[in-house]
């Protein structure tokens, strides 16, 4: 469990780090716009992912979850990948790693 913790703070600490990088590309005069996650229809799950490849090409890691209608959480998953792989490979193995956690 400590170890889905520590993933969970990772993850919402490189958020909060893009957040910030982001908002200071941004320009001064565009109106911010909210996008919020929605839960999926009653009876229906929602899987997010997630994939990074750091600066360097050399650690890849993924996260995945799946909500319900409530949009509570079902199932989660967060791991780095072992070798090397580019932003769009990674980004194709948490999709695939989605998938097979649904």
């Amino acid at each position: 469990m400590s170890v889905l913790y520590l993933c969970v703070w990772n993850y919402a600490r490189r958020l909060i780090l893009d957040f910030k990088e982001a908002s200071t590309l941004c320009c001064q005069n565009q109106q911010p716009v909210f996008l919020g996650w929605k839960a999926p229809p009653p009876g229906v799950f929602k899987i997010n992912v997630d994939g990074a490849t750091s600066a360097d090409g050399r650690l890849s890691s993924i996260g995945v979850f799946i909500r319900d209608g409530k949009g509570d959480t079902i199932a989660a998953l967060c791991k780095s990948l072992p070798g090397q792989y580019s932003s769009e490979e990674t980004e194709i193995l948490v999709v695939e790693n989605g998938v097979l956690l649904g």
